[in-house]
């Protein structure tokens, strides 16, 4: 048995097996600003729900990756995707391997893929890239993208003609 003198830093109760805090402070998690201890539901409906935050900015804030699973969980009714101020340019989103993501009707898409797939009017298929004329993958302005596929794509790249700096 531990020291029956030893005290949480926490909340001041004794710690009897040695760690460093007693076993209730043991499992609160921190995530960000925000400690969750099984008030996880109430701090995303008022993020979600009230403040109509979006999913990106509540999953940077909780340090959460699994933010629709829990809003699908808890029963949160569903929103639409919130698309742009400026025709063509997603108002939120992030950066990852050099692409701008946003979220949009419940996914994460590159943002370059979903302003050509609402030109289009339709989903792109597997088959079909969307090319950064200026090999700038952060400038996604409309007249700066043009679909393409794949293996033209491929061509294009490896005949030296748009090279990507690096990042």
């Amino acid at each position: 048995m531990g020291n029956k003198n030893k005290k949480c830093p926490d909340c001041g109760k004794p710690i009897w097996d040695g760690s460093a805090k007693c076993k209730s402070c043991a499992h609160k998690v921190e995530r960000g600003s925000y400690i969750l201890n099984g008030n996880l539901k109430d701090i995303l409906h008022q993020m979600y729900v009230v403040q109509q935050m979006p999913i990106a900015h509540i999953a940077r804030e909780l340090n959460l990756t699994s933010i629709f699973y829990h809003i699908k969980r808890f029963g949160f009714p569903k929103r639409q995707g919130k698309w742009a101020k400026t025709p063509g340019i997603a108002s939120e989103g992030w950066v990852h391997n050099g692409y701008r993501f946003v979220q949009y009707n419940d996914r994460e898409i590159q943002e370059h893929r979903l302003i050509i797939e609402q030109e289009l009017g339709r989903p792109l298929t597997n088959k079909e890239v969307v090319h950064h004329i200026d090999c700038n993958p952060l400038n996604n302005s409309r007249d700066n993208l043009q679909l393409m596929s794949k293996g033209a794509h491929s061509t294009l790249h490896d005949t030296g003609k748009c090279r990507r700096k690096s990042r």
